[in-house]
């Protein structure tokens, strides 16, 4: 990925956070049209970030779309903690849509990937468990849920994410 491309994937980045959406796309559009074809790892992470302004407009459909295409782009390069990470965003949705067999696998799956790599960023792996406890509460498997609570609090805790600790202390309190 060349300099510029960064520059504009991290801006677009920060006016998403700012609630840019409008400002965010005319920035990943711009960086469309400089990445190189052939540069799938560029390519992965734009449809990731069209996905995620997607989902944040509340237009499921299309983001799925997004991910799926990030997902194929990532899979090009053999990059498995961008797969995984793309597939947790998927299986989010899917879990919000009541799409629970399809979320469970790919939950397992991403678990699989980050458990198995040294390089895992620990707090993705929190995300993940977090994303699978909410599943495991909504298809009433509270033991599932409470384990994978209990080990994305001691991560989040770990990194010092409070928001993190407390969402999950919430939902630990939940299930007493």
């Amino acid at each position: 990925m060349k300099e510029e491309d960064i520059e504009l994937i991290n801006q677009a980045r920060a006016d998403r956070r700012k609630g840019d959406l409008l400002h965010a796309r005319t920035l990943l559009d711009l960086a469309v049209q400089l990445t190189h074809e052939h540069d799938h790892h560029a390519k992965g992470t734009l449809y990731n970030l069209y996905a995620q302004l997607h989902r944040d407009e509340k237009s499921m459909e299309k983001a799925i779309e997004m991910y799926t295409l990030a997902l194929s782009a990532f899979q090009k390069e053999d990059s498995e903690l961008d797969v995984a990470h793309t597939l947790r965003h998927l299986a989010d949705i899917e879990t919000e849509l009541g799409q629970n067999e399809k979320a469970r696998e790919k939950y397992a799956r991403v678990l699989k990937i980050y458990n198995d790599h040294p390089d895992v960023n620990k707090v993705n792996l929190a995300n993940a468990l977090r994303g699978q406890a909410i599943l495991m509460e909504h298809i009433n498997n509270n033991a599932e849920a409470v384990k994978s609570w209990k080990e994305a609090q001691k991560i989040y805790k770990e990194a010092g994410i409070t928001a993190g600790v407390d969402e999950c202390k919430r939902h630990l309190q939940s299930q007493d």
